[in-house]
């Protein structure tokens, strides 16, 4: 079996710990979604929603979870509240954030800009458009097309700007690309190709991890050798 089994969305985002193996989710009739450990009943994750009008829960075909009322609307959905990962058909705004333990990723409001944070105070990238043009950014966007391009979006803009290519862009044989956000800190496109079994690097935000902020904690010491960046005491 060569399926990916790649998680999109963590419930509660990864800081979490996991649910058991008795674990049960439920739409309750008050609207709320509760993901609970079966052996003591205790409250994993909700979605905060009750008294909302949630009626329904639907998984789509682009890999949006969304809980809906009568008429079909979406209240609270996956894309809307991102864990670590952008799939294409996923719109990522100014108001999405990604984390990953200490580390997150959003859009500058100001400048549209793809930015990395360590512990929401320290910026170590903040890397703008391929492109000479001047935006003045009210409500940028950021989606990662099927074929492997990161784009952004504005309402200024007649149309979307390349930000960022995968190294196999317009690659015909791969079936799925997606952002994510490392627990190492980088943001990084992944590409997985049919029947490989595995996914893929095919572009990282910050081309030498020893440059990601606290990589190797408060006083460690970062380098590489033959196989990668590596972390040693001063």
């Amino acid at each position: 079996d060569n399926s990916p089994n790649i998680p999109i969305w963590i419930a509660g985002g990864s800081d979490l710990g996991a649910a058991d193996s008795t674990a049960t989710l439920r739409l309750l009739s008050n609207g709320n979604l509760e993901l609970r450990n079966g052996s003591y009943n205790s409250l994993v994750w909700q979605s905060s929603t009750s008294r909302r009008g949630a009626a329904s829960a639907a998984l789509d075909d682009s890999g949006n979870f969304a809980l809906r009322n009568a008429t079909r609307s979406d209240i609270w959905s996956t894309f809307d509240n991102p864990t670590d990962t952008i799939v294409p058909s996923q719109n990522f705004t100014r108001n999405h954030v990604l984390r990953n333990g200490i580390y997150s990723f959003r859009l500058s409001n100001s400048t549209g800009n793809l930015t990395l944070l360590w512990n929401e105070s320290i910026f170590y990238y903040n890397s703008g458009l391929n492109s000479s043009a001047t935006v003045n950014w009210t409500s940028p966007s950021l989606t990662i097309s099927p074929i492997g391009i990161i784009t952004l979006s504005d309402l200024h803009l007649s149309g979307p700007l390349s930000s960022a290519y995968s190294s196999d862009y317009a690659d015909a044989t791969i079936v799925l690309r997606f952002v994510k956000l490392d627990n190492d800190g980088n943001l990084r496109i992944y590409s997985f190709g049919k029947g490989s079994g595995s996914k893929t690097v095919t572009w990282s935000a910050v081309s030498d991890q020893c440059r990601v902020f606290g990589y190797c904690g408060n006083l460690g010491i970062c380098g590489y050798n033959e196989t990668g960046p590596v972390c040693s005491c001063p």
